[in-house]
């Protein structure tokens, strides 16, 4: 006999019988009426496992029965039950299985019992599996007939020739074969030798390419949007390129709405249109912010962008912080450089004041800065900044000028933006001035940084970070704090006070050091849906000449998973001077 529409439910999911519809809208009635469900009746089922019985009782419908149904009407459910589970068996090639069933009393209710006694499935005797067209030479095609392993020999399984063909047709549609078709589809079973044979024909037509391509908003210059999606016509069809430019388009920060869809295939030119809707986001977006953490205490952050400075998609920002430590206003003027999706040219003034215990600083920076981001989630950042720093660290003082070029590498994967499972943070930055070229002093200085994160024991993570630096200079005294490497705080070493740690001068006061290292690791265990406890232990130090007085912090954290990021409550001890006490450390931010 040839068999179709004899699927696997993979859903707990009944087919629609006449009058359900009109008989859920009446039970809902009633539930609504009366305040409660009815209790329904317990169902079992024994022979069969795993998905065998997932579908079974997906097919099952004795189990919608409350316990107080009628007797006529269980009767009627159990008899019917019989053929459903025969058909819920023959999808996965069982033919020939024996069925019981019956109702068990219960105290407070009846209980049917499915008894299955499968049989063995009927074994696939020929496989004719052709495919045809331009499509029969692409590598996706080919792989999707292995992989549904429908090969001779193997067990009958209707949803797997399912699969199959929704596969080809999807990935036809897909890569722009428009007419594609099966020419011949059937499933022969004889389950009287136990036997079937499939004859699956596909076609797939010629493919299309890609036709006009309509864009429709007027907020920015045709060619500056063209350059978010690589639609030429006259390319082959393909998806993937459509899901692309929606993607690029909508991470752009243009527009509030992106539509992308292909249009009806023109079987005339082969081709196959595309038009894009756009609705442009607010051109000026105002925000403002308050915040805590516990290096620069209580802080106020605005920011002001028109994202839409001009036709050819320039952008400018105003960003300031205000806080009791650091306190900073930045302008930046951002244009495209080449391609808009990878690659950004910008120019930056701002002025900055941060102080500590021991030191103070002023300082008035421009510069421009070129991010290019590369294959492999890796962003590469070149820079030329100019610096005048008025700064006094301990009994030192300067106001140096810096003409400072530097290159900066990172790269960040991660299975989550906000807080991954697993993920990790790479980072080089190399930087340098030169006396003989508009600076003061000269120095070269190099920072790599990494941070790990793996998911253990299936509710735990494990942290790890490090950080190292390096400086070679000519006067380490005439270098402003923003170039000398200091230790300690929420994001260094627990413990201790924010960049309270490096080389002292004599009177006691931190000066920093040339050279930096720091690591830390953290074990993390989620206690309930949103929140973790932290054990962690970081460790390092400022150095230069002297060389590394290591100091160590160790505590005990909670995280709380807001929609803004992590928030972290530290309570960490330094190990080295136990006289110091405790400290508590508060932070809000993403993990990498």
């Amino acid at each position: 006999m040839t068999v179709t529409g004899i699927l696997p439910r993979r859903v707990p999911r009944r087919p629609e019988r006449p009058g359900s519809a009109a008989a859920a809208l009446l039970a809902g009635t009633l539930l609504l009426a009366f305040g409660a469900a009815a209790v329904r009746a317990e169902t079992t089922v024994t022979g069969v496992e795993d998905e065998v019985l997932e579908n079974v009782l997906a097919y099952l419908d004795v189990d919608d029965l409350s316990c107080g149904a009628s007797p006529a009407l269980v009767e009627q459910a159990l008899s019917r039950a019989r053929g459903q589970a025969t058909e819920a068996l023959n999808a996965f090639g069982f033919y020939a299985p024996g069925v019981a069933a019956e109702l068990e009393p219960g105290a407070d209710c009846w209980r049917a019992a499915i008894s299955v006694e499968p049989g063995e499935p009927v074994l696939l005797r020929e496989v004719d599996i052709r495919l045809g067209g331009p499509a029969a030479a692409s590598a996706a095609f080919e792989a999707l007939p292995a992989a549904s392993m429908l090969t001779p020999g193997s067990a009958l399984h209707h949803g797997r020739y399912d699969e199959l063909k929704r596969g080809l047709l999807d990935l036809a549609r897909n890569r722009g074969y428009a007419e594609a078709r099966f020419e011949t589809s059937r499933i022969d079973v004889y389950p009287e030798l136990g036997a079937a044979d499939i004859r699956l024909h596909f076609e797939s037509g010629p493919r299309y390419a890609i036709g006009a391509v309509t864009i429709n908003q007027d907020a920015l210059e045709p060619g500056f949007v063209d350059a978010f999606h690589e639609l030429t016509p006259g390319v082959p069809y393909d998806n993937r390129l459509l899901t692309t430019a929606f993607l690029d388009l909508n991470d752009s920060g243009y527009f509030s709405t992106v539509d992308v869809r292909a249009l009806p295939p023109d079987a005339d030119s082969l081709t196959i249109p595309v038009q894009i809707d756009l609705t442009p986001a607010p051109r000026r977006l105002i925000s403002y912010g308050l915040g805590f953490s516990t290096d620069t205490g209580p802080r106020l952050r605005f920011s002001r962008a028109v994202r839409r400075f001009n036709r050819q998609g320039h952008q400018l920002t105003l960003d300031g912080q205000i806080s009791p430590v650091v306190s900073e206003l930045t302008s930046i003027y951002r244009m495209p450089f080449g391609d808009p999706r990878f690659d950004w040219l910008s120019f930056s003034l701002g002025a900055k004041r941060q102080e500590t215990d021991t030191s103070l600083a002023r300082s008035i920076e421009g510069g421009v800065r070129r991010v290019v981001d590369r294959q492999r989630g890796w962003s590469a950042t070149q820079s030329v900044s100019y610096v005048v720093e008025d700064f006094r660290v301990g009994s030192q003082t300067g106001r140096p000028h810096l003409l400072i070029p530097g290159v900066d590498w990172m790269r960040i994967r991660g299975d989550d933006a906000l807080r991954p499972d697993n993920g990790s943070k790479l980072n080089f930055e190399l930087r340098a001035a030169d006396e003989n070229a508009l600076s003061d002093t000269s120095f070269v200085q190099t920072t790599v940084s990494v941070k790990w994160i793996r998911s253990v024991f299936g509710r735990s993570r494990v942290l790890l970070r490090g950080r190292a630096g390096y400086t070679a200079e000519d006067s380490f005294e005439r270098l402003p704090p923003s170039i000398r490497f200091f230790a300690g705080g929420d994001s260094s070493i627990r413990g201790f006070d924010f960049e309270s740690l490096g080389p002292v001068d004599a009177d006691g006061a931190v000066i920093g050091g040339p050279r930096l290292i720091e690591v830390s690791a953290e074990y993390e265990r989620e206690i309930k849906p949103r929140w973790s406890l932290a054990v962690f232990a970081d460790g390092g130090n400022a150095y230069g000449e002297s060389g590394l007085k290591m100091r160590t912090g160790a505590g005990i954290g909670a995280r709380w998973r807001s929609p803004l990021g992590p928030v972290r409550i530290d309570v960490a001890w330094p190990v080295n001077d136990p006289e110091h006490g405790a400290r508590l450390h508060v932070g809000l931010g993403p993990d990498l």
